[in-house]
Formats: structure tokens, sequence, C-alpha cells
């Protein structure tokens, strides 16, 4: 195409004219656009860089805010830009809502320091704060930083300080005194008998399970923990071995009960409930006491021992003339043994029962005489059995009968008679001696009526009073 060339055309002629300097004033706008566009471009990277380098601190909850933000400030900006006759208060407009995002980020990342600082605090000291402070932190974790400014978020998670009286509980834990099992040992004399008698309160187990009864509710669980909690691994873990080791005396557990072992706790406040009933168990024993008291049983044995050395004969003599008297019909007193005549008048041969059997260390499937208290006379047993008659014509003292159950229900009282030594056997296997009624039937009914023997007891004052020889087994 030549210059001012013409070319026909349906509308016209068309002439080509070569126009350098507009060619060059279009080149030349065409470059500054395009290099204010790359500009713009680099100035909005550059935005956006410093955006993201910003994001890398922000909580997760201000997100959706500061891109909100930057969004309108970043809009401002490339309208200032572009309006160079932008007016003040435009101008202002843009700096307020660069700013406004600046104070998201500089708000949303002090706000991260603070969750973090009480994140970690939450778990390392638990107890300094509510049992739920961890639901109430992940709650903070999801509000915008704008919602709470001004607002103390954190402080309510601590724990306010406990609610509740455990005053009563832990009296009531504590139980009342109960009566320990009696522990009976017999010396090896067999004359004796050491007796122990105590009083418990509550074992370890017990006081546990009253306790964690009573902070049954959230609040007064929660308490008790923050309150009572606060045991290192190594005091729980020593208390229990202390324990343990107590519990393995078989005299101390019997005297706490027997309890049952502790499981494995399933939360703080089990396992310190755990805790605080072995320390009480440790620290409140069982008190008992030990006294010596006579063994009745023991000293009868050795008596009947000692007797049946020097008098089987005499018994079995007695028996044979009673009998005999009794065939010649000769009055049965005529033996100076009363109580051989009335075991030999009135008594029964049977066996005992075995409960009867067992108290008095006799053997059931022996039979004994069994003299019954209904069927002997006041007098003569007022006199076999040491007692006195009262003002109303009662036996009061001496040696009590056995009872002893009839098939019919009804408890008779009875004595039975060794039949060794012809002592009789009371209440507690109390012996009543045969000589002793015979020395006192004697003097009472005709002290001339019988020769008194050398060397029997029918021959020494009978009014001196003997006493019990824990060294020999007799009296004396």
């Amino acid at each position: 195409m030549y210059p001012n060339q013409k070319i026909a055309a349906p509308f016209g002629d068309v002439y080509f004219v070569n126009t350098p300097y507009l060619d060059k004033v279009s080149d030349r706008l065409y470059n500054e656009e395009r290099q204010r566009k790359l500009q713009e471009e680099k100035d909005a990277k550059i935005l956006d860089d410093e955006f993201a380098k910003n994001m890398a601190g922000i909580r997760d909850a201000d997100v959706p805010e500061l891109a909100k933000a930057y969004g309108d400030w970043k809009i401002a900006n490339k309208f200032l830009i572009k309006n160079k006759s932008a007016t003040p208060e435009q101008q202002l407009e843009v700096l307020r809502k660069k700013a406004d995002m600046y104070k998201i980020i500089s708000e949303s990342k002090a706000f991260r320091d603070q969750e973090k600082a009480y994140g970690a605090d939450i778990i390392k000291n638990n107890k300094k704060y509510k049992k739920d402070a961890g639901v109430g932190m992940t709650g903070i974790l999801r509000t915008p930083v704008s919602k709470m400014r001004g607002q103390d978020v954190f402080t309510p998670l601590r724990y306010e300080g406990n609610l509740t009286n455990f005053a009563d509980l832990l009296k009531k834990s504590q139980g009342i005194a109960k009566d320990i099992t009696e522990e009976r040992e017999d010396n090896p004399n067999g004359l004796e008998t050491r007796v122990t008698r105590g009083k418990r309160f509550n074992n370890a187990k017990e006081y546990a399970d009253i306790l964690l009864g009573g902070v049954a509710d959230r609040q007064a669980d929660d308490d008790f923990v923050r309150t009572y909690g606060d045991i290192s691994p190594e005091s729980f873990e020593l208390t229990k071995q202390h324990y343990d080791l107590m519990m393995q005396d078989p005299v101390i557990a019997r005297r706490f009960g027997n309890p049952e072992p502790f499981r494995e706790p399933k939360s703080e406040a089990e396992k310190t409930a755990q805790y605080m009933g072995m320390v009480y168990a440790l620290q409140n024993t069982p008190t008992v006491k030990s006294t010596i008291e006579p063994n009745w049983q023991g000293r009868f044995k050795a008596k009947n021992a000692e007797w049946a050395k020097r008098n089987r004969i005499t018994f079995g003599q007695s028996m044979a003339k009673i009998a005999a008297n009794k065939e010649a019909g000769k009055p049965l007193e005529s033996v100076g043994y009363l109580s051989d005549e009335v075991a030999a008048e009135v008594g029964e041969v049977a066996s005992l029962p075995p409960v009867v059997a067992n108290k008095l260390s006799l053997d059931p499937n022996v039979e004994y005489t069994i003299v019954y208290e209904d069927k002997v006379d006041p007098e003569r047993m007022m006199l076999i059995k040491g007692g006195k008659k009262d003002n109303y014509g009662f036996i009061r003292g001496g040696v009590p009968g056995i009872d002893i159950q009839q098939p019919n229900g009804k408890v008779r009282k009875a004595y039975i008679v060794n039949t060794g030594t012809g002592d009789w056997i009371g209440e507690d296997a109390q012996p009543i001696s045969r000589e002793r009624v015979r020395d006192e039937y004697i003097n009472k009914v005709s002290p001339t009526k019988f020769k008194a023997q050398i060397g029997t007891k029918a021959s020494e004052n009978t009014n001196k009073k003997k006493t019990y020889n824990s060294k020999t087994g007799k009296f004396e």
C-alpha cells in the first residue's frame, strides 16, 4: 500500500495516509497503560504476599473477618491509585480500612499467644481450672477476637474454690465404734485364758465407699478432687504398700472385719477416696485390750485329773455302796456323798446334745449322768450348787446349771456328773466338788454321824476359805 493511494469502496473512496506522529503517541499511551497494569499487578502481588505472610499467625476463627477487611482495603486502595483527584476523606477511608485490617491481625496474634499459654497451663495444672475448662477453651478458639473485645474470657475457666462442705461426710465415713470379734487364747498352763476385746471404726474400704457415694454430683466430685486429690503417684503407691503390708497380718485384717481389697481406681475421685481410706486405716487401727480370765474348763480338767488320781476308786466305791444300800433298802444318804446320792436318785443316763457337749469339750457320743435341777428339792439343790436362799425362798448364787433344750423346745437347767471323779459340771464347765458337798452336808446335817478319816476333806477345817493356786492347779 502506497501513501495517498486511493482505494475504491462501496461507501466511497478510501485513501491510505501516513501518520507517524499519531502512531508514536498511540504506542506511547499503550506502553504507559501496559506499564501501569504491570505495576498494579506488582503492587497487588506485594499486598497479597504481605497478607499471606501475616496470615501465618492468625487464629482460624479470625480468618473470615480478616479476609473481608483485606478485600475492602484492597478495593479502596485500587480506587485511590486510579483516582488521582481523590478527596482527603476518601484517602482517610482507605487508611481506616487498612488500620482495621491490621488491628484484626495484631489482636488475633496476641490472643493466639494467650490461648496457647492458657491451653498449656490447663493441661499442666488442671486442678487450677474447672472440670469443663477444656470445653470452655474450645468455645474461645471458635470465637472471632472482635466478638471478645473488652471481655475477660479466661478467668471464668479457673476453679472458683470449694463450694461443698465435706465435714459431715468425713465424719460419716469414719463410722461409729463397733465391737471387734472377741479373741480367746488359752495360756499354756490351761488354767487361764487371754481374752482380747476391742473397738474399731470403719475400715479403709468402708471409709472410701462412703466418701465416694457422698460426692456423686458433679460439683461435689470436682470440689472433692480439688480439695483432697493433690496426691502424687509416689505418695499413693507408698501408702498402698504400707496398707497392703499391714493387711497381710491376719489378726489385723480380722480386727478390721476382713475388708475386700481395693479395685483399680476408675476416676480421680475414686483414687482420692481410696487414698484417704488407706491413710485413715493406717492411723486408726482397732483399739484392743487383753485381760487374763479364769479358764473354768481348763481348771475343771486340771482338778479332775488330780482327783482322778486320788478319788476315782472312792467315787466308784460310793456308787457301789449306794447301789447296795438301795438293794438292801437302806437310806441313800448313809454314804455321806450327797451329790452322789442325788445323782443316783434322779439322774438320767443319756448322751448330751452336740452343742452342749462341744461347749464343755465332752464327747457327744458318750452317755453321761444328767441331773435336772427341777427334779431336786430346793434344800439339797442349794447345798450342792453352793447357793443361799433369799427372803422369798429362792436360791441365789452358787454354780448355775447348764441350759439343755428338750425335744419339746423347753430349756431346763441341768448338771453333768463326771464319770471319773463324781464332780458335777455346771455352766461354763464350772465344777461342783463332791468332796465340798460332802463336807458341807456333814457339817450341816450331823457332824457326828460320819467318821472323819484322816487325810480326807471331811477331816479338814471346813470353815477355812480355799483359794485357787494357778501354778499348781489346786484349791489351797
